[in-house]
C-alpha cells in the first residue's frame, strides 16, 4: 500500500516509479540492505527489459534505490 502511494505520488516527476519486495528465506540471501538491493536490481532488470524497452545499462536509466524514509537534499535530482 505505501509503495502504491508513493508510485502515485511521484508519478509525474519520474518516467516510472517501481517498487520490489524481497521475498524470505531465499536459498543462498542473506537477510539484509545488500541481498534486498540485489533483489531489487535483478527485478528491475526485467522491467526495464520486458515492459520498458530498455537495457540496464542504457545510458539514459539512472537507478536510485531509496526507502519510504529516505530524506534527501531538494536539489538531489537535479542535473
Amino acid at each position: 500500500q505505501k509503495a502504491a502511494q508513493l508510485a502515485e505520488e511521484y508519478a509525474g516527476e519520474f518516467a516510472f516509479v517501481t517498487a520490489t519486495f524481497h521475498p524470505p528465506n531465499l536459498p543462498g540471501h542473506i537477510p539484509g540492505k545488500s541481498s534486498n538491493e540485489c533483489w531489487a536490481f535483478q527485478e528491475l532488470s526485467k522491467e526495464l527489459r520486458s515492459m520498458r524497452g530498455f537495457e540496464p545499462d542504457d545510458p539514459r536509466v539512472i537507478i536510485t534505490v531509496i526507502d519510504d524514509d529516505s530524506e534527501l537534499h531538494e536539489n538531489y535530482f537535479e542535473a
